[in-house]
């Protein structure tokens, strides 16, 4: 068994799941992109969601079929979800509960008044009443567990194209995020990077103490002249930077870059699901302009993939 993010073809199986435990159904459908499972080979065990607004969000539909009540399941998937909540930069995370405030507080959920949580949460349908009055409100401040690190933001070097090289090959070898499917080297980084350079855009990386932490970059949206104000923008962290303000280090240092060269339109292209860099695209402006179904094939499966955009 294992958890991972929701895919569109799940979301019949998480609404059986949450109709039985008898959770509210609203809001599921246009917050799936940030859901998790827990995959049983041929069906949905377990569930959990978040609905993000801002640098607040309300967790969600935790349901684990009954089965598995006491197993340990419903434990990893609050934890896997608290995990994307700060990946997503969420810095304050609600929940209500009408039968498991002890089991909350296990994760450092306190209970809270419902007029001092964020008020950007109005927006969400469970907290406007899908969820009954008698519910629990619990509140995690996240900043106090994950605080953002100083990283200097720089142009890549010679001396980082192993490094980049090695952050890079994870992608390709463990998800679907990139469809590459063959490792690169330090030296095939170096001439990448060198060609992006040439073209006068920049290839940027995030040191931390040292360490490289994350890169991003921007390549020529198309070679026609026509093209020359577009760019697609691209970003990878190292895993455990996730949730540290890394990306957002990453991409304000690239847009500001992009503004200055006299840059229109960045166009950063997502394959699907993935909540984190979602969350990231959106928070600098950008929005979704089109979703492509089944257009790669990696890891045994058709992976959508889909484009956001912002216009500086």
């Amino acid at each position: 068994m294992k958890i991972r993010s929701a895919r569109p073809s799940d979301l019949a199986g998480v609404c059986a799941l949450l109709d039985a435990a008898k959770l509210p159904l609203a809001g599921v459908p246009e917050h799936f992109h940030q859901f998790l499972v827990a995959d049983a080979e041929t069906s949905i065990v377990g569930c959990a969601g978040l609905e993000c607004y801002g640098n607040a969000a309300l967790l969600r539909s935790v349901a684990v079929t009954p089965q598995l009540r006491g197993t340990g399941l419903g434990r990893n998937l609050t934890e896997a979800t608290i995990k994307l909540a700060r990946e997503l930069g969420v810095r304050r995370l609600v929940l209500l509960t009408e039968t498991a405030s002890d089991f909350f507080a296990r994760f450092g959920f306190a209970a809270a008044a419902r007029k001092s949580l964020p008020p950007e949460l109005g927006k969400s349908e469970e907290l406007r009443g899908a969820c009954p009055e008698t519910a629990v409100a619990m509140l995690l401040e996240l900043d106090r567990l994950s605080s953002p690190l100083h990283v200097i933001v720089r142009d890549i070097q010679p001396g980082d194209h192993e490094v980049v090289a090695r952050l890079y090959n994870h992608y390709i070898a463990d998800t679907a995020i990139t469809f590459e499917e063959e490792p690169v080297s330090g030296t095939e980084i170096g001439q990448r990077a060198a060609a992006i350079v040439e073209c006068g855009l920049p290839w940027l990386v995030a040191e931390h103490d040292g360490d490289i932490a994350g890169y991003a970059y921007a390549t020529p949206w198309r070679a026609r002249p026509g093209y020359r104000f577009s760019v697609e923008s691209t970003v990878y962290l190292k895993q455990e930077y996730f949730g540290r303000g890394i990306g957002s280090a990453l991409y304000r240092a690239l847009f500001e870059r992009l503004r200055r060269k006299g840059i229109r339109a960045v166009i950063g292209g997502i394959a699907l699901p993935n909540a984190a860099s979602i969350a990231l695209h959106e928070r600098f402006g950008m929005e979704k302009v089109a979703h492509f179904r089944e257009v790669g094939f990696k890891l045994g499966r058709w992976v959508d993939v889909g484009y956001w955009q912002t216009n500086l």
